[in-house]
């Protein structure tokens, strides 16, 4: 049986934490709600889709599904910055580009339409960037600040413990933003989650161990909503 939409808007993340991130977002921010059709509910040949390299793959499996209801209002896709945010949403703009359905978006927060009549079916399609535009890394460096914020006393030991391994010559400050963020986030959730300190990142947001409601998370949520209402 064909996947049911159910949300007014369909949002395509690189896969399952960005889709929880914005759950969370939504209850706390008062963004409308979104349908989460990737990796778990649509699948070609049986496979999962995401990552960012999936983002064309995703909306070529979505067209079909909104053809077929012709219920959606809008598509939100959410970029992670990485170390250079204009190379990342290129990226996944000549991916959407790629498709044939619309044209190549130019900017974020920007509105693109379908490309031909042919599938004017489709909503209007954005991209945001996260943590947002002119910063690097991803959803993780958000949960990051939160996490340093609430653990203080915690934070400051990890530091002392990165410091430790750059001296040792194993750092990690050669590696990429989301990388580093999301090495000090399992190293933050480890330390501070007696009850589970193997939570995943994904499962660490679900279980509301990082509070959404803080102003860390306020200029993205912005940008959600202007995208959400732009829409």
């Amino acid at each position: 049986m064909a996947y049911k939409l159910k949300a007014d808007y369909v949002f395509l993340g690189e896969g399952a934490a960005d889709n929880a991130l914005l759950r969370k977002l939504c209850e706390n921010h008062e963004l409308p709600a979104f349908d989460y059709p990737f990796p778990d509910n649509i699948r070609k040949n049986g496979k999962t889709m995401g990552g960012k390299d999936g983002f064309g793959e995703m909306l070529l499996e979505l067209e079909p599904v909104i053809f077929q209801q012709r219920c959606s209002l809008g598509i939100l896709i959410a970029v992670d910055c990485g170390d250079d945010w204009k190379k990342s949403f290129e990226h996944v703009a000549k991916q959407v580009a790629e498709t044939k359905l619309y044209p190549r978006p130019q900017e974020p927060l920007t509105l693109v339409s379908p490309i031909t009549e042919e599938f004017r079916h489709l909503p209007p399609l954005v991209i945001v960037m996260v943590p947002g535009r002119d910063r690097t890394g991803g959803m993780e460096t958000l949960c990051v600040e939160v996490l340093r914020k609430k653990h203080g006393k915690t934070a400051a030991c990890l530091d002392q413990y990165l410091t430790c391994l750059e001296g040792k010559g194993v750092g990690i400050s050669g590696w990429n933003a989301e990388t580093r963020s999301k090495a000090e986030m399992q190293c933050l959730i480890a330390t501070t989650h007696r009850a589970d300190p193997n939570k995943s990142g994904r499962y660490a947001i679900a279980a509301s161990l990082i509070d959404f409601s803080d102003a860390a998370f306020n200029a993205l949520a912005a940008d959600l909503k202007k995208a959400a209402e732009a829409l």
